[in-house]
């Protein structure tokens, strides 16, 4: 007798755990699909007074592209996202001409970009990407690289997946935080870009 009441308390405390799973799934692929304002200009310092590693280990100023709008995002060819590498080239062949560019940076903090720099210059080649790629960048955790914790610091936003992306103006201060499932071809994207691009 005293069995079937231990039972029902266990199917139910077992559908609670359930329900309690199904709403963190929910609630962290909100996260990952979020897009984040920056409200006005009112961010200290910008992107372009950072240098990184390029793919050959040359210290790269990216004050070269300081008049230009840009994507930063951190990519990664093992990621089940990495679809998301030739929709970028297009954004990046779309609005190049009009003063845009993606810099993209291979990120294994999430175990999904196993390669070298050799191999993921190599990749670049044989795909085609026109776009600046640099050396394999740690975007988050003690090891963060000071880009990525300018950005996280002025968005509020940590990449917590591959191919979050983050738009910065021509001055390099950040504009949006675009998360990972935000398609490039997103049309909040698009007319965000296409704002950043006016005159």
């Amino acid at each position: 007798m005293s069995r079937r009441p231990s039972l029902t308390r266990l199917l139910i405390a077992l559908t609670l755990v359930g329900g309690l799973i199904a709403a963190v799934t929910v609630v962290a692929t909100r996260q990952m699909s979020v897009t984040t304002q920056v409200a006005g200009t009112s961010v200290d310092g910008s992107a372009y007074r950072f240098s990184v590693s390029s793919l050959e280990g040359k210290v790269t100023p990216l004050d070269a592209y300081a008049g230009q709008v840009s994507l930063i995002v951190n990519v990664a060819s093992e990621c089940g996202l990495a679809g998301q590498y030739q929709d970028i080239e297009s954004l990046q062949r779309r609005y190049r001409d009009r003063g845009f560019t993606v810099l993209a940076f291979p990120s294994n903090d999430f175990l999904q970009e196993t390669r070298d720099e050799a191999g993921i210059a190599q990749m670049c080649q044989m795909r085609g990407y026109s776009y600046p790629m640099f050396a394999r960048t740690h975007v988050r955790g003690g090891d963060q690289a000071p880009l990525y914790r300018f950005l996280t610091t002025s968005t509020g936003e940590t990449p917590p997946w591959n191919f979050g992306k983050y738009l910065i103006d021509r001055q390099g201060k950040p504009l949006a935080y675009f998360g990972p499932f935000v398609e490039p071809d997103d049309p909040a994207l698009i007319r965000a870009i296409e704002s950043a691009l006016e005159p």
